[in-house]
């Protein structure tokens, strides 16, 4: 009926490699582990564990998993023996000798075995005695491979020994745990998100089967909104028409041959246009303003506001200053910011021009006149409390003396300047 008894308590073994050590030495840890994990509800009851011995663990170095595999069935003997009423499940990997003590384990209890599960740590084919005939044994014999626990709670539960409600429950954990979980690298979170949706998927299509109710799939990051113009590696640049949440396809438009379309995961795209024409940029040749972004290749064409060394210094013709340079940069090396070097900007201390920005912090470097300051702002509300009179140092603003009077530097993020556009009712000049 897949409805499990509540009565129903399995108990849990541990089939060891690890020897026998001195006074028990390695079990005291084991069994310490197993004590938290219960104090944390993560196990239901006290497991037993049966340690290896010495000799079997040295010949697995040296690439012999016979007599460990050996091992582990005597140690499931003995065990086996003290409950005669009981029947098995095992759960192993790929990695070592498990496979093969598993068929021995079969061969030998034959029923008792109610459910075997090996989870694939490894390419099947380097199974420790692996052969051409293997998967074929492996089937006969009931021996289910899996890649995650997800899978090898479908597969119980198929054969009743999870129920449909603890099916749920397992993957709905999954789904919950796998955004906490720490990865090595990018490319390993996006494999185990894979797989991990994919038994989802399966999972999904048997409780669809018992009239049951889904399980979310786990969300992939959805960077590209619909209508996004995106880079492509071998297609060149096009147009987000969908994405799918459970494995992070994109459907990408391609403009030649007009109304092509591809589907291309989203770690393989990146963005082809960063900001709209006019917007203030940060760039590693310094701060401009995005000029245009082509369609055909994903350049980006900034107008950068000063000479910079090692750049083709390509005058524009449509603009007559003398010391703006073009450059032509890959998204990658573009950032949107708030304002460029030499842009007015207003702040809660007046106008001023924003000198310099600084992207390891997203600081802007203002230099506001005192006389702007002092008509908007009175001089006990300056940070300091006091008239700006002097050098501050170590702080978010200082002062300094010029030919027109007092310039105070204010250094200041994002949410606090605001441009001035060039068109505005007014421009801040510093002489």
């Amino acid at each position: 009926t897949g409805n499990w008894p509540r009565s129903w308590r399995g108990n849990l073994a541990f089939l060891s490699a690890r020897p026998h050590i001195y006074k028990d030495w390695s079990q005291k840890k084991s069994y310490e582990l197993f004590r938290h994990l219960k104090r944390k509800h993560n196990l239901h009851t006290t497991p037993t564990l049966l340690a290896g011995e010495l000799f079997s663990s040295f010949q697995m170095f040296r690439g012999d998993f016979e007599p460990m595999a050996q091992k582990k069935v005597q140690n499931f003997k003995e065990f086996a023996a003290l409950y005669p009423e009981y029947t098995f499940v095992f759960i192993g990997d790929n990695g070592q000798g498990d496979v093969k003590a598993a068929e021995m384990m079969v061969e030998q209890f034959g029923a008792r075995i109610e459910g075997v599960f090996i989870h694939k740590v490894q390419k099947l084919h380097l199974t420790p005695g692996y052969a051409e005939d293997s998967l074929l044994k492996w089937e006969k014999m009931g021996i289910v491979f899996f890649k995650t626990y997800v899978g090898a709670c479908l597969e119980a539960c198929k054969r009743r020994l999870v129920s449909i409600r603890g099916l749920r429950a397992v993957a709905e954990n999954a789904v919950q745990e796998f955004g906490s979980t720490a990865f090595k690298n990018e490319e390993q979170r996006y494999a185990r998100h894979q797989e991990l949706n994919r038994d989802i998927e399966r999972c999904n299509d048997y409780l669809r089967s018992e009239d049951q109710k889904q399980v979310g799939y786990i969300p992939a990051e959805h960077r590209f909104a619909r209508g996004s113009l995106v880079l492509t590696d071998s297609f060149g640049v096009g147009r987000v028409i969908d994405f799918r949440q459970n494995d992070g396809m994109y459907e990408i438009e391609m403009p030649r041959p007009p109304g092509t379309r591809t589907f291309i995961l989203g770690r393989k795209l990146r963005w082809a246009f960063r900001g709209a024409p006019g917007d203030r940029v940060w760039t590693p040749y310094g701060t401009g303003v995005l000029r245009e972004a082509r369609e055909r290749d994903g350049v980006h064409v900034v107008v950068l506001g000063k000479t910079i060394p090692g750049l083709r210094k390509l005058r524009s013709h449509e603009h007559k200053n003398k010391n703006q340079i073009i450059g032509y940069l890959q998204p990658k090396h573009i950032q949107v910011i708030k304002a460029a070097v030499g842009d007015s900007v207003t702040t809660a201390f007046g106008q001023g021009i924003v000198q310099s920005f600084r992207k390891s912090d997203g600081v802007f470097e203002v230099l506001i006149p005192w006389g702007n300051y002092n008509s908007e702002r009175s001089p006990s509300a300056t940070p300091s409390g006091r008239s700006p009179q002097g050098k501050r140092r170590g702080s978010t603003w200082s002062s300094a003396s010029s030919a027109d009077g007092v310039l105070v530097r204010a250094y200041l993020v994002a949410s606090q300047i605001h441009r001035i556009d060039a068109t505005g009712p007014s421009r801040c000049n510093i002489s």
